[in-house]
């Protein structure tokens, strides 16, 4: 069986994560700490992670010249994913992770990739989309700035109208801007999906933006989605079954995730229908120890598209699968430090029949 191509457009960023996370100097300003750089950026993580495993992987971004650069462009090269870059001068995003804060600290508002031109003729989509099957898009890209945002809305509109499959995982960073301002940008091209990826936190704020909590009343919402309590996830199912009803077409996807004192992690996955048919991996939770906190929504969203992308489309089938898959995904590349995954298609195979 031939597989297609998978395509994700966004910003790839240069890492910096401390050595030792406990003098990251966070509120020492002259802390003297020493950083390990690495290569992140969520579509850019999707593609390496998909490559991985044997797929055809394309990511389309924006870099300028220069060493920095040459960092992300030989991590997509090692990793066998191919790029379709602009070129222009300027800087290449970064982000630092702050460990004793649990987040990270963005640099990237004067990037090549945030000040993109508006305007056609900086991308052939035509020819990109030449061998493309499958598109994965996030909800950062459209926030990053007005050039992004058309690019971003150019791409899907091209995609959908050469009926090449689309997932969506909407992602929403506050610091970017308002869940209201990222809902009315990706509103009109949710008919377009075939699957939409979202957190607890998000399912809770969609549900309240939309009206929808009179007939799915939001649980508790943690701070953080591994503080969530596993003790009841039907209220949550019902969001989701609400959201998929109002949105009639993609399905709604969200990852489960709890944490104990001791760092064990548990997580599970659910999708719902237009339907309301209901695909849940609560039967396969997968435990693990991260050592890593970022890098695991990347890996479940390759993991996903992975087991479904030779399955019919707008159907049921293999999602169960797909769910387990993107699981197992996210726990294995939360494994090491970076964000890019290392599993390779025979180590998934090993664990998933482990399982």
């Amino acid at each position: 069986m031939a597989y297609p191509q998978v395509l994700s457009f966004g910003e790839a960023l240069i890492r910096y994560c401390p050595v030792d996370p406990e003098k990251d100097g966070t509120g020492y300003p002259s802390h003297l700490a020493t950083f390990y750089r690495s290569v992140g950026g969520d579509e850019l993580n999707v593609c390496v992670a998909l490559s991985r495993l044997g797929r055809k992987a394309l990511f389309v971004s924006a870099l300028p010249a220069g060493p920095l650069a040459g960092a992300v462009t030989d991590s997509a090269d090692r990793a066998g994913v191919e790029s379709v870059l602009h070129r222009a001068s300027g800087d290449v995003g970064s982000f630092t992770v702050l460990p004793q804060e649990r987040r990270v600290h963005y640099h990237r508002a004067h990037s090549v990739f945030c000040t993109l031109p508006a305007g056609a003729g900086i991308f052939d989509w035509e020819e990109v989309f030449e061998f493309v099957g499958w598109v994965h898009c996030t909800g950062i890209t459209p926030l990053l700035g007005p050039g992004p945002c058309f690019h971003w809305k150019q791409h899907l509109t091209q995609a959908a109208a050469r009926k090449i499959r689309i997932s969506l995982d909407l992602n929403h960073r506050p610091a970017l801007g308002t869940l209201e301002k990222l809902y009315e940008i990706v509103e009109p091209h949710l008919k377009d999906c075939e699957v939409v990826i979202l957190s607890v936190v998000q399912v809770a704020g969609l549900i309240h933006l939309l009206g929808l909590a009179k007939d799915a009343p939001v649980p508790h919402t943690p701070d953080r989605p591994q503080d969530l309590d596993d003790s009841d996830e039907a209220p949550w199912i019902a969001c989701l079954a609400a959201l998929a009803r109002w949105w009639q077409g993609p399905l709604v996807a969200c990852c489960f995730k709890t944490r104990t004192p001791a760092g064990e992690q548990r997580r599970w996955s659910v999708a719902v229908s237009r339907e309301g048919r209901v695909a849940t991996s609560k039967s396969a939770v997968v435990v693990h120890y991260p050592i890593e906190e970022t890098g695991g929504g990347s890996a479940w969203a390759a993991g996903f598209v992975d087991a479904i992308l030779n399955q019919p489309a707008a159907g049921m089938e293999g999602v169960e699968e797909a769910l387990r898959r993107a699981d197992v995904m996210a726990a294995l590349t939360q494994r090491y430090m970076g964000d890019h995954s290392t599993t390779s298609r025979a180590e998934l195979q090993d664990v998933e029949a482990r399982l």
